[in-house]
């Protein structure tokens, strides 16, 4: 009889457990979203167990039903928790970040709560848990990732023990190598209208160049250029439109060119219609007074050289003729005391005496 009754109050609280099961589980699922797959089911039970009247039945099971109640308290704290929005829900192709809410629906403190993302063309590089969440309390997983793809992609996520899927809406270029194709051919355009410019911008500045020099040539044989800018807006556009090519500013330097061109045109214009300005004859001798200076100088030089050599030359012929003069009567002289030397010598010996022998000297040669 014993065993009976101890039976009938195990029985007694397995059917309360039951009961209050079938109970959290009905509410569990209406807060789920239609969406959500909920991997594992946790058995909940939130009311308790009424005392019994003290019957000999019951003081003689106490030890059943106390085991019971614990086993009731560890089931009352349980852990859930709902994933309630995405933000955003579109993205463009290449790296995003998205916000992920989770509200805590348990009875327990969560801490470190963090989500895998998988999808089509997905990868996750960075994902920021939520450090610490209350009963009831929301916060957000921030997801830091790549679409390669776009469309309407697929993605699943997971946290804890929920998992969604769902779709999101990718914007741009569905195919990459459809994308790299048209970067290609535009850049090949964009280098086309670049050699284009150069050329344009390479026979804008040789034409400028004769301008230069038509311009300067005028000026010089006194032509009207006052109202001449050549070294103005002109040489600013030829500057400016090759600094947008070295750039890469197409756009740019189309424009700057195209008001180059129309600079140029109407510069030159200037410069073929300009008129030589007629001078006076005295303000073409103020001009050309250094000029004259000059050749008045020469003159003067070299008529005082004339003189210098004309009496230099008068000099030289009087000195050569005395000296010419001196010289014959040099040899006029030396002439006469030749004919005359043998008449002197004939007279000198005739006039001498005749010298006498000594007796001394003539003995001792006969010895």
């Amino acid at each position: 009889m014993t065993q009976f009754k101890g039976f009938g109050a195990v029985f007694a609280v397995i059917m309360v457990l039951i009961l209050v099961t079938t109970i959290l589980v009905s509410a569990q699922t209406e807060d789920n979203p239609s969406n959500e797959t909920i991997d594992d089911g946790s058995l909940v039970i939130n009311s308790t167990i009424t005392d019994n009247e003290d019957t000999p039945e019951n003081q003689d099971n106490g030890d059943e039903i106390d085991d019971a109640e614990e086993i009731i308290e560890e089931i009352e704290t349980f852990v859930d928790i709902n994933i309630t929005s995405i933000v955003p829900y579109k993205f463009m192709v290449g790296d995003v970040q998205f916000n992920i809410q989770v509200k805590n629906t348990g009875t327990a403190d969560l801490s470190n709560i963090f989500a895998i993302v998988t999808g089509k063309g997905f990868s996750t590089y960075e994902i920021v848990p939520i450090d610490y969440l209350r009963p009831g309390e929301k916060s957000y997983i921030i997801v830091m990732g790549n679409f390669k793809e776009s469309g309407m992609i697929p993605i699943s996520i997971r946290i804890m023990n929920k998992t969604i899927h769902g779709n999101v809406v990718v914007e741009g270029p569905a195919d990459d190598t459809k994308d790299e194709k048209e970067q290609e051919e535009k850049n090949r355009i964009d280098q086309e209208r670049l050699d284009i410019l150069s050329a344009k911008l390479k026979v804008l500045k040789a034409n400028y160049s004769d301008l230069q020099e038509q311009y300067y040539s005028k000026k010089y044989d006194n032509y009207d250029v006052t109202s001449i800018s050549i070294e103005g807006d002109l040489k600013d556009f030829i500057q400016e439109a090759e600094s947008s090519l070295i750039a890469g500013d197409i756009k740019q330097a189309n424009i700057i060119m195209t008001l180059g061109i129309e600079e140029f045109e109407f510069q030159r214009e200037k410069v073929i219609e300009a008129k030589q300005i007629k001078k006076s004859v005295l303000e073409i001798i103020k001009s050309n007074i250094v000029i004259f200076s000059t050749i008045a100088a020469s003159v003067i030089t070299l008529f005082s050289f004339y003189e210098l050599m004309k009496k230099k030359k008068e000099v030289v012929s009087t000195h050569i003729t005395h000296r010419i003069s001196a010289i014959k009567d040099k040899r006029k002289n030396s002439d006469v005391k030749s004919k005359d030397a043998p008449a002197q010598a004939a007279d000198a010996k005739e006039d001498k005496p005749a010298k006498k022998a000594k007796p001394g000297k003539k003995k001792a040669r006969k010895k």
